[in-house]
């Protein structure tokens, strides 16, 4: 009887384990592609935040700006 279990759960482990591997992939390539775009923007604004800087921002701030232009990359990406 186990034999049997085991043999007619094998093959739904086995998808399960595909479908994993791919998800995992898709998780991987969707995080360096959001690196990559975050990336380009901050390096577009570099002469905006040396500004921002010589003007008395903080680097607290320049972290906002980023985030809050990331998040809104990400926003704009998922559709929401």
């Amino acid at each position: 009887m186990r034999d049997l279990i085991a043999d007619s759960m094998g093959t739904e482990a086995f998808e399960t384990v595909g479908l994993s591997v791919f998800a995992g992939m898709g998780l991987l390539l969707s995080a360096i592609g959001l690196y990559g775009v975050l990336s380009y923007a901050v390096s577009h604004k570099r002469t905006e935040m040396a500004v921002r800087l010589a003007l008395g921002a903080t680097p607290r701030d320049l972290a906002a700006l980023v985030l809050s232009d990331g998040g809104r990359m990400v926003a704009a990406g998922t559709g929401c």
